[in-house]
C-alpha cells in the first residue's frame, strides 16, 4: 500500500496529465482542422487542373481538325488558281487570234455592236414612218451591218469563246475569294485556340505547382496530428496506470481524462462516418479512431 506522500504524489500528478490532455485535445482539434483544409484546397485545385486538362484536349482536337481544314482549303485555292492563269492565259491567245481575223477583215467594230446596231435599225424600219428615200438608205445600211456581221463569222465565234472563259474566269475569282475568306477565317481562329492552349498549359503547370504546396502544407499536418495523437496516447497510458494505482489503494475519484477521451473519440467517430458517407480516403489516424469507437 502506498503511503499519503505518495498518494498525493500522484493524485498531483494525475490532475497535470487530466490538463495535457485536455491541451492536446484542444492541439489535435486544430492540427486536424487545418490538414483537411489543406486537403479540401488540393482536392479543388486538382478538379480545376482535370478540367482545364479536359480543355486542353478539346483544343488539341479543334487545331487538329482546323490544320486539316486549313491544308484543304488551300489545296482547293491552288487548283482554283491554276484554272484561272490557264484560263487567262488561253483569253489571251483568243483575244491574240480574234485581233488578227479582225485586222484580216478590215472588222474595226466588235460583232455585239454590230448586232445591237442592226437591231436598233430594224426596229426603227418596222416601227417608224418613214419616207421611200429613208426606208431605202435605211435597209442598205442595214443589209451592209449584215454583210460585215457575215464577214465577222469567224471572229464572232472567237469572241463567243472569249466571253465565255472571261465568265468562267470571274466564277472562279468568285470562288478563290470565298475560299481565301474561310482560310482567313480558319486561320484566325486556329490562332485563337493555340493561344488558348498555351496559356491554359502555363495556367496548368502553375496549378501544379500550387497543388503540390497544397499537399506537402497536407502532409506536414498529418504529420503534426500524428505526434500529437502518439502524444494523447502515451498521456492516457500513464494516466491509466497512476488510475490503476489509485484504484488498488481504495482511492476512487471522478476520472475526467476518461471523459475526455471518450468524447474525443466520440467526436473523431463521427467525423470518420462523415468521411465513409462522402467514400473518401480513411488516414491512419481515422481507421484507429474508427477501431476504438467499435470496441
Amino acid at each position: 500500500m502506498l503511503n499519503e506522500s505518495e498518494i498525493n504524489k500522484l493524485l498531483d500528478e494525475f490532475d497535470e496529465l487530466k490538463k495535457q490532455i485536455k491541451q492536446r485535445k484542444q492541439d489535435l482539434n486544430k492540427i486536424n482542422s487545418k490538414k483537411e483544409s489543406w486537403f479540401k484546397k488540393k482536392k479543388d485545385i486538382a478538379s480545376s487542373i482535370r478540367e482545364k486538362i479536359n480543355g486542353l484536349r478539346s483544343s488539341k482536337s479543334k487545331v487538329t481538325n482546323l490544320d486539316k481544314e486549313v491544308n484543304e482549303l488551300k489545296s482547293k485555292k491552288n487548283v482554283v488558281s491554276d484554272k484561272i492563269v490557264k484560263l487567262i492565259s488561253e483569253v489571251k491567245e483568243l483575244k491574240k487570234k480574234y485581233a488578227d481575223e479582225c485586222s484580216k477583215k478590215g472588222i474595226t467594230e466588235k460583232p455585239y455592236q454590230v448586232k445591237s446596231a442592226i437591231k436598233k435599225l430594224e426596229y426603227t424600219l418596222e416601227t417608224s414612218a418613214l419616207g421611200f428615200e429613208q426606208e431605202r438608205k435605211l435597209t442598205k445600211k442595214i443589209k451592209k451591218l449584215k454583210k460585215t456581221l457575215a464577214q465577222m463569222s469567224e471572229a464572232n465565234k472567237i469572241w463567243e469563246v472569249i466571253s465565255k472563259k472571261e465568265k468562267e474566269i470571274d466564277l472562279l475569282k468568285n470562288k478563290k475569294h470565298g475560299t481565301l475568306n474561310k482560310l482567313k477565317e480558319d486561320s484566325t481562329q486556329k490562332y485563337d485556340v493555340s493561344e488558348s492552349f498555351i496559356s491554359n498549359s502555363q495556367e496548368i503547370m502553375g496549378l501544379r505547382k500550387e497543388e503540390s504546396t497544397y499537399y506537402d502544407n497536407f502532409l506536414q499536418a498529418k504529420q503534426e496530428f500524428k505526434v500529437k495523437s502518439d502524444e494523447l496516447k502515451d498521456l492516457l497510458s500513464k494516466k491509466d496506470e497512476i488510475s490503476s494505482k489509485l484504484k488498488e489503494n481504495n482511492i476512487e475519484m471522478k476520472d475526467e481524462a476518461v471523459k475526455a477521451e471518450k468524447e474525443l473519440i466520440k467526436e473523431k467517430s463521427a467525423e470518420v462516418d462523415q468521411k465513409l458517407k462522402k467514400r473518401e480516403k480513411l488516414t491512419t489516424e481515422d481507421l484507429l479512431i474508427f477501431q476504438r469507437s467499435n470496441k
